[in-house]
């Protein structure tokens, strides 16, 4: 079964040569990096999971001062990463959920959440690499919210969810500001 691995570190350097590595054997292949910021680095693995954890342990051992995070998500949605590259258009949205959450493997594995739940969806996902933290918009039946919402909690843990809200009936401004 296919799943995710995600590597936060300091360093886009080191953080590039582990890619480098990995590359060279095995059937753990980086499918998404981020390396356009000094001080902080993002790959995402694609791989069985025993393997991913072997790579993600390995790159811990050698590059611990500047390893931030790891996050494993087994059996990712089919569309998560076309939703880490695509906007969506915001058309429709009759109940807007906002989250600020701290990690970048946090902020997938909650994307991935919301994939598998049904009446919701991605609109959008920012992530500011100088702070460490992104936000999530998520268009949907107000009525799924809560529940949602403590999932994520749970699943990613309550202090990687900064905040959380719904928005009822957002005006046309309010989309455009975070499309």
């Amino acid at each position: 079964m296919v799943s995710f691995g995600i590597i936060e570190m300091r360093s886009p350097v080191k953080g590039l040569k582990l890619v480098a590595e990995v590359q060279t054997g095995g059937d753990v292949e980086p499918i998404m990096i981020k390396a356009d910021d000094p001080k902080y680095f993002i790959v995402i693995f694609r791989g069985r999971r025993d393997e991913l954890i072997t790579v993600l342990d390995a790159v811990y051992k050698s590059n611990g001062r500047d390893y931030l995070k790891k996050t494993i998500i087994p059996s990712p949605h089919p569309e998560l990463l076309e939703v880490l590259l695509l906007k969506g258009t915001g058309e429709n949205v009759k109940h807007l959920g906002l989250m600020e959450i701290n990690g970048y493997g946090a902020m997938m594995k909650c994307a991935d959440i919301v994939l598998k739940t049904p009446a919701m969806a991605v609109l959008s996902i920012v992530f500011d690499t100088l702070t460490g933290t992104g936000q999530l918009a998520i268009a949907g039946v107000d009525t799924v919210f809560p529940s949602l919402f403590m999932e994520m909690r749970g699943i990613c843990g309550s202090l990687n969810i900064r905040s959380a809200s719904v928005i009822s009936t957002p005006g046309k401004k309010i989309i455009e500001a975070i499309l």
